[in-house]
């Protein structure tokens, strides 16, 4: 097990983000092509070659941006970054703790997240905010698997080896709210987030 048994599973849903994150924080080559997917996503700059664009949503665009290894795991985990379109602007209009929020919620009711969750904030847009986005797990490995989405829903099927279907959830609607408050609020501030 990766973690203490009595520990919560908002805990055990940080801490992985904790490992991932110090893995991805001493990986310069890995936090350029963050940088260089923020650019390309608000600025129109050319997509590094190494980074694959996944698909997005109705406000939100997703893409495979590298590999990691973490002790935690055998195999390598596949980096995904999710950011806000840049025609969905204006951000005052977008939390993106509510979106993390809505991932740990899932975390703790077994709905199957991705293995992670976290935080990334690049440089000042041109209205004075931040530019923020979201690093999760790649669930396409690196756009090798392909994903079949349950619509209207927030679940997604991947395959798995023996012909099966494993079921993620990936996409909260932007009204689901909860009643045990800011759970992604953590995620955004501080050391937890990566700053770019």
């Amino acid at each position: 097990m990766l973690f203490l048994m009595d520990m919560s599973l908002e805990e055990e849903y940080f801490n992985r983000w904790n490992v991932v994150r110090h893995v991805i924080a001493t990986r310069s080559d890995l936090l350029e092509v963050l940088r260089a997917t923020f650019d390309h996503e608000y600025h129109l700059d050319s997509l590094p070659s190494q980074v694959l664009y996944i698909g997005g949503g109705s406000c939100h665009h997703v893409y495979s941006v590298g590999t990691i290894q973490i002790p935690q795991l055998s195999k390598p985990l596949d980096i995904a970054l999710r950011v806000r379109q840049r025609d969905a602007l204006p951000y005052e209009d977008w939390d993106l703790s509510l979106e993390l929020h809505n991932f740990v919620e899932a975390f703790e009711m077994r709905k199957n997240p991705p293995y992670f969750i976290g935080a990334v904030k690049s440089h000042t847009l041109s209205d004075g905010l931040p530019a923020w986005g979201m690093l999760t797990q790649d669930l396409t490995a690196r756009k090798t698997l392909r994903l079949k989405e349950e619509a209207p829903s927030c679940f997604a099927f991947r395959p798995c080896r023996d012909g099966s279907y494993e079921r993620f959830f990936i996409d909260p609607p932007t009204s689901l709210q909860s009643d045990y408050g800011p759970l992604g609020k953590r995620y955004v501030e501080g050391d937890a987030c990566i700053v770019l």
